[in-house]
């Protein structure tokens, strides 16, 4: 499998142009808990065993623009103290991956009492 340049995209923030980092790059340290991970391609996907430490080998063409919440990509895993593990497919929770950056809750406006001067 041949590896893809995926370059980073921009987005308009008040006229001007803003770099966004991707959600991951091949060459990458995905470091996720085994909750945040499957291994192999659907529909033939084993849950997580463990955290998962990996180098990402591979991303699909359509990574730096990704929508949904799991993202499939090819790694070595690289357990700790151990050797590095064969390249094999994993499908990844955006939230374990290193750009990821966790959506800002919107806060209302602070509500401000009238004074009706009597």
């Amino acid at each position: 499998m041949s590896e893809h340049d995926h370059r980073p995209g921009t987005a308009a923030l008040g006229g001007r142009q803003q770099m966004q980092r991707p959600l991951v790059k091949i060459g990458d340290i995905v470091n996720a808990e085994q909750d945040d991970y499957q291994r192999g391609t659907r529909p033939h996907l084993t849950p997580g065993d463990g955290d998962l430490h990996m180098r990402v080998t591979y991303l699909p063409r359509d990574a730096a623009v990704w929508g949904g919440d799991w993202l499939p990509m090819r790694g070595v895993e690289m357990p700790p103290g151990g050797p590095a593990q064969p390249e094999m497919p994993f499908v990844v929770h955006r939230r374990a991956l290193p750009g990821y950056v966790p959506p800002r809750r919107s806060v209302p406006p602070a509500y401000k009492e009238r004074n009706s001067g009597a």
